[in-house]
């Protein structure tokens, strides 16, 4: 189990520097993922075998489904913000508080998300 803990973290530490190129610059991705990296909490917390140890993964998936979805419109991201909410809530309780970002990002972005349905 500690290898699923040190495969998240990595993971982690992986998609920090993807959303912070994708939305900044490569340098603010450089930076911020080995301030992850090398943050003290982290290596406490990715030590253990406890389920806040992956909340990280998710709330980043959940951070780059909001800009995929907010900024660049692309509806396709919906499911990703979908399923992260979802191990989020599962995962932790207090990560609740995201709901209604979410819930705001989704309304104001609604002409923008296209649904395929058949009639």
């Amino acid at each position: 189990l500690y290898g699923a803990v040190i495969l998240f973290s990595l993971i982690a530490i992986l998609l920090t520097y993807l959303f912070c190129k994708e939305f900044f610059t490569k340098k603010t991705g450089i930076i911020a993922s080995l301030l992850f990296a090398t943050a003290p909490w982290a290596f406490i917390h990715f030590k253990l075998i406890v389920t806040p140890s992956f909340v990280p993964v998710f709330v980043l998936l959940f951070m780059i489904s909001l800009f995929k979805l907010h900024i660049k419109n692309e509806s396709k991201y919906l499911m990703l913000l979908a399923f992260s909410s979802a191990a989020l809530l599962h995962i932790h309780l207090s990560s609740l508080f995201l709901l209604p970002i979410a819930a705001l990002v989704v309304f104001f972005s609604r002409k923008s998300i296209k649904l395929k349905h058949k009639r």
